[in-house]
């Protein structure tokens, strides 16, 4: 788990450990899965009667044949109030 905090790919941590790189991207799964509920369960609802909140949205995916429009793609909404430091985000 420490080399998942640290940001050592699947790969690098193979080699470190001498584990099989599928059972380090099952582990990398589930520590990202634990991070997302942790987030999830701490988020608050942001914005209000005289706060400023900035929204944006993006869509990521990947072009057929590397040319013209995404062909699938997942939206991805997240806002941030900048009198608190707080985001959130969404999947749509």
């Amino acid at each position: 788990m420490y080399l998942f905090l640290v940001n050592v790919t699947c790969k690098q941590c193979s080699e470190i450990l001498g584990v099989s790189e599928q059972k380090l991207v099952d582990w990398y799964n589930f520590c990202r899965e634990v991070c997302f509920v942790d987030l999830k369960s701490k988020s608050k609802k942001i914005g209000g009667k005289g706060k400023h909140v900035e929204i944006d949205e993006s869509v990521f995916g990947k072009r057929k044949y590397n040319k013209g429009r995404f062909k699938d793609g997942q939206w991805v909404v997240g806002g941030i109030e900048r009198e608190r430091v707080g985001f959130v985000f969404l999947k749509l």
